[in-house]
């Protein structure tokens, strides 16, 4: 009984290795590309698979010994290379594009945390992004690069995450060349954004604490138009500030003078000297409504020019 179940085993043993025999093919320990035996096969990159693809020769194997790698390597031409990295470059910027809300949603958690030498990595990397995705051949980032479909959305997040680094530079960073470039920045796509009030509170209220304070009290002249809404418009309807007219003229002053560059001068202009004659207008009420007759007559034109 005992030899009939060690002959069993053994036969059992028997059928395994002819499994095992069966598997190994006669290319074990060769190279798939030339056959030559070999047992030290080297891996095929992605890299080297494009390149190669890219120079009109297809390989199909994941790894060929050191010298079909070399011979390889050998027939990759110098455009395919070329377009093999900008291939990997796009698909690297492709990446952190879809991964770029994840990075400033990261950089602002930082930031809560008060761990700004990351936060500031991170912010800066957002930048980066979209200079490269949106770049023309420019220096910097400029609001004229990105579409008017989304100029607003991404300049009120880049003005958020240009005052967290104002912030950081004046406080950590030495020198004032990444603070004053900054605050260039932030200048030039505040126009752009939402909530223009609340960012020029903050940097107003910065101001006694900051370190480069010449530097933050420019920034905060250079910004200030933005920050009250005593305007002629909003005090002449200030007995309805949601009424028709404030709306229509709002909607003009952003769907057309924010569009063209007198159109933004005029704007900034008016902000600079019109809380003058807001403060007038609330003062004399003979003044007011001649002002709000003219208002509602250029309103109603706007109206009907679908403003």
């Amino acid at each position: 009984m005992d030899d009939n179940q060690n002959n069993n085993d053994l036969d059992s043993d028997n059928t395994e290795f002819d499994f095992l025999s069966e598997d190994l093919d006669d290319d074990f320990g060769k190279c798939p590309s030339c056959k030559e035996e070999t047992l030290d096969l080297e891996i095929v990159d992605d890299f080297t698979k494009l390149a190669l693809a890219e120079s009109n020769i297809v390989i199909e194997f994941d790894s060929v010994c050191s010298d079909c790698l070399i011979n390889y390597n050998d027939q990759i031409t110098h455009i395919g290379k070329m377009k093999a990295e900008q291939k990997q470059k796009m698909e690297a910027l492709l990446n952190k594009w879809n991964n770029k809300i994840d990075i400033l949603k990261t950089g602002r958690s930082l930031m809560s945390q008060k761990i700004y030498p990351e936060a500031q990595r991170l912010f800066e990397e957002y930048i980066q992004i979209l200079e490269a995705v949106f770049n023309n051949g420019e220096e910097g980032l400029k609001p004229k690069m990105i579409s008017e479909e989304h100029r607003k959305h991404e300049a009120t997040l880049l003005c958020h995450l240009f005052w967290d680094l104002i912030y950081i530079y004046d406080n950590y960073e030495p020198g004032t060349a990444k603070l004053q470039n900054m605050c260039r920045n932030l200048c030039e796509f505040l126009p752009f954004a939402r909530g223009k009030s609340s960012i020029v509170r903050k940097i107003h209220k910065y101001i006694k604490q900051a370190k480069h304070d010449k530097v933050i009290k420019k920034l905060f002249n250079d910004t200030k138009v933005y920050k009250g809404s005593c305007f002629i418009a909003t005090a002449v309807f200030d007995d309805d500030p949601n009424s028709l007219e404030l709306y229509t003229l709002r909607n003009f002053r952003d769907q057309c003078l924010r569009k063209s560059y007198f159109g933004r001068n005029f704007v900034y202009y008016y902000y600079k000297y019109s809380p003058f004659f807001a403060a007038q207008l609330k003062k004399n009420v003979y003044l007011k409504l001649p002002v709000k007759i003219c208002l509602k007559i250029a309103s109603f034109f706007l109206v009907k020019l679908k403003f």
